[in-house]
C-alpha cells in the first residue's frame, strides 16, 4: 500500500486482505465478512471511504455493473502495466481483469475531439464467463 501512497493501517490491511480474499465483494457484504472474520464492527462510511482510497490508488476497481468492487490484479506488484478491463459474469457474478483491447485507441479518438479520458474507470464488459454460457 505505501508503494501506491496509502498509509497501511491495521484496519486498511484488513480490509485490504478481505477484498484480495473475497473480490468481487460489495460494500455491505464486505461489513458482513469484516465482522465475522475480525469480530470486530466496521461502519459503513468507513468501507466506502476506504473502497474509494484503494479505487483512487489504482489497487483496486469499482465494476459499476453489478455493483461490487475487486481487487486489481496487480495491487501487490511493483511494475506497471497498461490498460485493463473487466470481464463481469451476469450468471455468477465473476470478475475477470485482463488487458484492454483498443482501450487506448479509444483515448485517441477522444484526444481528437478534445475530450480529456484521463480519469476514465476501468471498462466493462458484460456477459457469460465459460462456466455460465450456454454450450
Amino acid at each position: 500500500m505505501a508503494r501506491r501512497g496509502i498509509r497501511a493501517t491495521p484496519k486498511r490491511i484488513r480490509v485490504m486482505e478481505l477484498l484480495l480474499k473475497h473480490s468481487p465483494i460489495s460494500a455491505y457484504d464486505l461489513l458482513d465478512v469484516y465482522r465475522t472474520e475480525h469480530q470486530e464492527k466496521l461502519l459503513p462510511t468507513s468501507a466506502y471511504r476506504l473502497l474509494d482510497i484503494f479505487v483512487e490508488a489504482g489497487i483496486a476497481h469499482r465494476v459499476s455493473s453489478i455493483n461490487r468492487f475487486v481487487a486489481c490484479r496487480h495491487a501487490l506488484c511493483d511494475h506497471t502495466h497498461g490498460d485493463e478491463q473487466l470481464l463481469v459474469c451476469v450468471k455468477c457474478r465473476s470478475v475477470q481483469e485482463v488487458p484492454a483491447a483498443g482501450v487506448s485507441d479509444l483515448r485517441d479518438v477522444a484526444d481528437d475531439y478534445g475530450f480529456c479520458a484521463d480519469q476514465q474507470p476501468v471498462p466493462e464488459l458484460v456477459g457469460q464467463c465459460a462456466k455460465c454460457r450456454p454450450q
